[in-house]
């Protein structure tokens, strides 16, 4: 089994602080390794859209979850 099957995964701080880059519309950067995040084609997943963020180098990722994506919007409450 490759040590690249299952990704790492960032801390809570990391995590919110990309979450809130991408749903910004902004270009994350991972906070490990100073490399861009790859930001995977949202997927339906048990009724709701995730992507994937993650990054090339250092393998970590996290899930943004349509929600929270939505909630985000202008004139939309979440």
């Amino acid at each position: 089994m490759s040590t690249h099957d299952t990704p790492a995964t960032y801390n809570r701080d990391e995590a919110v602080a990309i979450r809130e880059i991408v749903l910004e519309g902004g270009s994350p950067i991972c906070p490990r390794c100073d490399k861009p995040l790859t930001l995977r084609t949202p997927v339906a997943l048990d009724e709701m859209m995730v992507q994937e963020v993650s990054c090339p180098m250092c393998h970590r990722c996290v899930i943004i979850r349509e929600e929270e994506t939505r909630s985000r919007e202008p004139g939309v409450e979440g």
